[in-house]
């Protein structure tokens, strides 16, 4: 039995260093859409400065915070731009934000080879999967208040960055409640 073992994080690091290397710099300002729903993207971006929130309307029309990112992240959909499918949601800035971009058809060396015609890519796809996948699950699963909780144990200082309607949209509630709910803490 082998001892080899895969950590997909470890190609997510070299894919950060990648883009820290080879990335071109672009400045966003808040409230800009870095990719559109139903773009083919085709790009990823490594956040050096302020934050970006990835947004889908529901049902209502009313807009539903999916994910954010922090500097250090990685705002990518690989998956659809690898496979040729538009953006299921729209990234857009919620501060000013410094980011690199590449252009992923530009550097395929890095995201994959081919051999004997078959495509093989990295394996960092599978670690971004699984962040994606339990992005996914938190919104469904755990409370308005665990999910705040997480976001602040991450961000620290989240209400001085982000608005409060950004912050409740991510974590599933009305402004009003968000609010009330830290007048009692």
């Amino acid at each position: 039995m082998s001892d080899f073992k895969l950590f997909p994080e470890n190609d997510v690091a070299e894919l950060i260093n990648y883009i820290g290397r080879n990335g071109t710099p672009r400045s966003v300002r808040r409230g800009e859409t870095l990719v559109s729903v139903g773009e083919d993207t085709g790009r990823a971006f490594l956040l050096c400065s302020g934050s970006v929130k990835c947004v889908l309307p529901d049902y209502r029309g009313k807009e539903r915070v999916l994910a954010m990112m922090f500097e250090g992240e990685l705002v990518a959909n690989y998956l659809s731009s690898r496979c040729g499918f538009p953006s299921l949601f729209s990234v857009v800035a919620m501060e000013n934000v410094e980011c690199l971009e590449i252009v992923i058809g530009e550097h395929q060396d890095f995201f994959g080879h081919t051999h004997n015609g078959v495509l093989y890519v990295r394996s960092f796809v599978e670690s971004l999967a699984y962040n994606h996948l339990q992005k996914t699950i938190s919104l469904a699963c755990l409370s308005p208040w665990e999910r705040l909780n997480r976001l602040r144990e991450k961000v620290p200082d989240v209400f001085q960055r982000v608005n409060m309607k950004d912050v409740a949209a991510y974590i599933g509630v009305s402004p009003e409640t968000l609010s009330r709910k830290l007048h009692l803490q």
